[in-house]
């Protein structure tokens, strides 16, 4: 009986470990269709901080708040 319940754990598990290979080709060619260049901007730590600071000033920005629409147009203008 529990050489039956091993087998059948080993017969599980190399049915998942098969299922999870996948097939590179479909994968490579949905990546090589859908290149983009994307320009990105070099990231500064106190700019980023000085965001949030900023956002964080503005208060609870519950949806339809007074905050909140101070901090989208902030967010927008920046």
């Amino acid at each position: 009986m529990l050489f039956r319940l091993k087998i059948s754990y080993l017969f599980i598990a190399i049915v998942f470990l098969y299922s999870c290979k996948g097939n590179k080709e479909n994968n490579k060619s949905v990546v090589e269709g859908n290149k983009k260049e994307v320009k990105v901007p070099i990231f500064n730590e106190d700019t980023a901080y000085s965001y949030v600071a900023k956002q964080v000033e503005f208060g609870p920005r519950v949806t339809g708040s007074s905050a909140n629409k101070s901090c989208a147009d902030y967010l927008t203008k920046s």
